[in-house]
């Protein structure tokens, strides 16, 4: 029998391909608000205790949150009864026991700020909204429910990143960059990721991946782990967790790396005016550059992360990028020749397989899908 995480999967699934019959943009978004990123907020924030592993831990944090008036004296206490969660998370957790907002109210907003931010995201920067959406439902299928300031950090943090990059809107964009590594430290890497960009502007955008492919495929092999847990165990605190915590997988790491090399062969030639109007339908190319850069970064980052659990949530911050870029892909092929057909066929079948499978993975670490309201 299909669970109800599965169900949510073939739903936006469906109104991916249903979305390729509307052409306009405004009736576009308001679908895409109405009737993908207001279910998800319900779904996600009003979802029950024994769905995944951390609710109860946030409704602590929730709980024990001290108010605005008592924030600076009792912040200390706070953060030893919390294990150290970060100021910014706890900042805003003492904003919402200041207006007596219940726990459940808290995950409610964070579920809230989490979407509204993505939403943003996607309308600005992808070619199918819905299809989007589904790429990152069965990314972060368990990110979202569990790892709820890992989440908002990564989205927040994302936005800002191509806000930056792309409209060169530096008051908010900065503040928003410099404010999310409080909600989570991993959000730290969209800095480096700025300032890498940068530096590789004049470099064709190609070209780099070829690199980075060539150096992730050395790494991927290279046993990093003993000189990472002794920089952590170093660092010390609560980051030492991170030496024995759970790793991700070289057959994932090695994917990524198989993707990488994908959009490498389909993507080659994707310059100038003919591609910005095939794909972007906008006369600014810099989106897709610097989407594909940030999954050059994730694919380096990961060659190494899969092997320890802290520069895993680092290489999954940036592999936020195959949101926007998966799409980019397949829309281009879409108005290419015969063989860019075949190509896309094959490379879409092996993308969508990869997020059933890491759908299923997040759906296996959580429970059986119930809301707040379940059992009254």
């Amino acid at each position: 029998m299909i669970n109800t995480y599965s169900l949510v999967a073939l739903y936006l699934s469906v109104l991916s391909f249903a979305e390729l019959a509307i052409s306009n943009v405004s009736l576009r978004k308001c679908a895409f608000f109405i009737l993908g990123i207001v279910p998800l907020v319900l779904f996600v924030g009003l979802r029950g205790g024994d769905v995944d592993d951390d609710y109860y831990s946030y409704i602590k944090y929730f709980e024990l949150a001290p108010t605005l008036s008592n924030f600076a004296s009792d912040l200390q206490d706070y953060e030893e009864q919390t294990s150290g969660v970060e100021k910014g998370f706890s900042l805003v957790a003492s904003v919402l026991a200041s207006i007596g907002a219940s726990p459940e109210v808290g995950i409610f907003v964070f579920a809230l700020i989490n979407f509204l931010f993505l939403y943003w995201v996607i309308t600005r920067y992808s070619i199918n909204y819905f299809y989007s959406l589904f790429i990152y439902y069965c990314l972060f299928l368990p990110t979202f429910f569990t790892h709820i300031r890992f989440s908002l950090a990564l989205v927040v943090g994302f936005y800002a990143l191509m806000r930056l990059l792309v409209y060169r809107r530096k008051l908010l964009s900065w503040a928003l960059l410099l404010a999310t590594p409080f909600m989570h430290i991993a959000a730290i890497i969209f800095i480096p990721t700025i300032i890498g960009y940068r530096l590789m502007k004049n470099v064709k955008i190609i070209h780099f991946g070829v690199v980075v492919l060539m150096i992730s495929s050395f790494l991927l092999v290279v046993d990093f782990s003993a000189i990472i847990g002794g920089i952590l165990s170093y660092v010390g605190g609560r980051y030492e967790f991170y030496v024995s915590a759970g790793t991700g997988s070289i057959v994932s790491a090695a994917l990524r790396i198989l993707f990488l090399f994908l959009f490498l062969l389909g993507f080659k030639g994707a310059y100038g005016a003919a591609f910005s109007e095939a794909v972007l339908r906008k006369p600014d190319p810099s989106s897709f550059y610097i989407v594909f850069f940030i999954y050059c970064l994730s694919t380096l980052v990961w060659s190494i992360g899969w092997q320890v659990d802290v520069l895993y949530r680092l290489g999954l911050a940036l592999q936020f990028s195959m949101v926007l870029l998966v799409p980019y892909y397949i829309y281009y092929h879409a108005k290419q020749r015969v063989m860019s057909y075949v190509l896309v066929g094959a490379s879409t079948g092996l993308f969508n397989g990869y997020l059933f499978y890491t759908l299923a993975g997040g759906v296996s670490v959580l429970g059986d899908y119930q809301t707040i309201f379940s059992g009254q």
